[in-house]
């Protein structure tokens, strides 16, 4: 369980990267996340891998009953309470892997590009599916597995101009523990291919609604043009599933 975000070099680089209003999170991420989201009105909602909470107050501002919001980071917390409190939200510091609520709990349990740091995802997706109550709905992002497959983390192949040639993909069926380069050296991840995910899914009870690899928006490339790469590849994988009625 790293907590990566508790850093000081890399938690004031995230921050600084997420206040940039043309970051892939602001215009690909969060919109495509949210174009998933059922209506969340009177709902009580889960918000897996919270950060500094900006999405648990909007969940309440668009109707949500309440939310908790749980993170492994002191800091995210930190910040989540002096930023984005609410009487309708409960923000917990605590890893995602050790979190425990009561069981047949929540309409709506959300993540946004936070499952790629677990290890065991088979003992997540259990432990969701008990706090969801019957038809609830399970809806989270991570980084897409042709991100996360190759070992050697290379990035783009590029020609002698420094011209993006291809995304390699490699290592594909290899799953498991990635180290990389982001903002500091040693971010742990996780690569799993996208049968695994799926199939995890259903083996643990869970109709899965809808599959998204989002593209970037013509609007969206005007304002980063690096976003015209997500037509080559895509950054991000999401889904949305439902526990069944029982």
């Amino acid at each position: 369980m790293q907590n990566i975000y508790d850093n000081d070099q890399f938690y004031e680089g995230y921050i600084e990267l997420r206040n940039r209003s043309n970051s892939y999170n602001e215009l690909l991420e969060i919109p495509a996340i949210r174009s998933l989201l059922p209506d969340l009105m009177n709902k009580v909602i889960l918000d897996l891998g919270c950060g500094y909470g900006e999405g648990c107050l909007w969940y309440v501002s668009n109707g949500a009953k309440t939310v908790v919001g749980v993170d492994i980071s002191e800091k995210m917390i930190e910040r989540a309470k002096d930023e984005n409190s609410s009487k309708f939200v409960e923000f917990i510091n605590k890893p995602i892997e050790t979190f425990t609520y009561e069981e047949d709990f929540f309409d709506l349990v959300l993540s946004s590009v936070a499952f790629h740091y677990i290890e065991d995802f088979d003992a997540l997706i259990r432990k969701i599916y008990s706090l969801l109550k019957p038809g609830g709905q399970l809806v989270f992002s991570q980084e897409h597995p042709v991100i996360l497959a190759n070992k050697k983390r290379e990035g783009w192949i590029r020609d002698q101009n420094n011209k993006k040639v291809y995304w390699p993909l490699d290592d594909y069926q290899l799953e498991g523990k990635r180290e990389e380069t982001w903002i500091v050296d040693g971010v742990i991840k996780y690569h799993r291919t996208f049968s695994t995910i799926i199939n995890t899914l259903i083996r643990n009870g869970f109709i899965v609604d809808k599959i998204l690899e989002p593209i970037a928006t013509d609007k969206a490339i005007e304002q980063n043009y690096r976003l015209v790469n997500e037509k080559r590849r895509p950054s991000f994988l999401m889904i949305k599933a439902r526990k069944q009625n029982e």
